[in-house]
């Protein structure tokens, strides 16, 4: 693992959390929590990764920790696994329908649990390498996907592969001017000279499809061109 991730625990029994913390990876940071309050504060100061929660914590719910993640604003939504005593089968409805990643019933198997977490946490490190937000933009380096965000919305915008490469060499050197000579090695892949009109009109379109993003990219007279987030 290339990167420090965290992980938080919401469980009022110590002895489960105790146990629970001695099946996480070392190079996990490992942060618990006995009710809801402190989990509320954790994550309004961390990010997390993945969070393991019991529906019932003492007299509070687990759906009220869930609903609260649903509405909070993430670069990547965490990954929820719910470790449960609840005999319910509305419980385990419910939980599905808040889009929870498992559901697995107290009392647990040791070695599945760990396999589980090892698995979401793996998927979550895949997923943040290739996952950048830039203002109000996300990009999925891995899908080549793009997308703009406007409060709760995302709109994925499509783009041509030129008009990809255009946003990536932007972003990456955001708030710093690009040359057409840039331009013309790290999208066109050429050191030849392609008229300023082509780059122009793929800058043109880019600045269309991203809205009232799109003003954000300016030209720098005889140069090139800055995208200022």
């Amino acid at each position: 693992m290339s990167q420090i991730v965290r992980l938080l625990h919401i469980e009022d029994d110590p002895g489960i959390a105790s146990l629970v913390e001695k099946l996480i990876p070392t190079e996990v940071q490992y942060d618990s929590a006995p009710n809801v309050s402190t989990a509320k504060k954790l994550l309004d100061t961390h990010n997390y990764c993945l969070i393991l929660l019991d529906i019932y914590i003492g007299s509070e719910s687990g759906f009220e920790i869930i609903e609260y993640l649903k509405i909070k604003e993430f670069n990547q939504m965490p990954a929820i696994l719910v470790l449960s005593g609840a005999e319910e089968e509305e419980v385990e409805i419910r939980c599905h329908e808040l889009e929870v990643q498992e559901f697995i019933r107290k009392p647990f198997k040791a070695s599945v649990l760990r396999s589980q977490i090892e698995k979401h946490i793996h998927k979550s490190c895949e997923i943040n390498q290739s996952l950048r937000k830039f203002g109000p933009l996300e990009i999925d380096e891995n899908k080549m996907q793009v997308k703009l965000i406007s409060g709760s919305n995302k709109e994925t915008i499509f783009l041509t592969l030129k008009e990809y490469r255009l946003l990536l060499k932007f972003v990456h050197k955001r708030n710093q001017t690009v040359t057409r000579e840039e331009i013309l090695v790290d999208v066109w892949k050429s050191h030849s000279e392609i008229q300023s009109r082509t780059i122009d009109m793929h800058v043109s379109a880019l600045r269309r499809k991203l809205g009232p993003l799109g003003d954000a990219i300016t030209s720098v007279r005889g140069v090139g061109y800055c995208l200022k987030i």
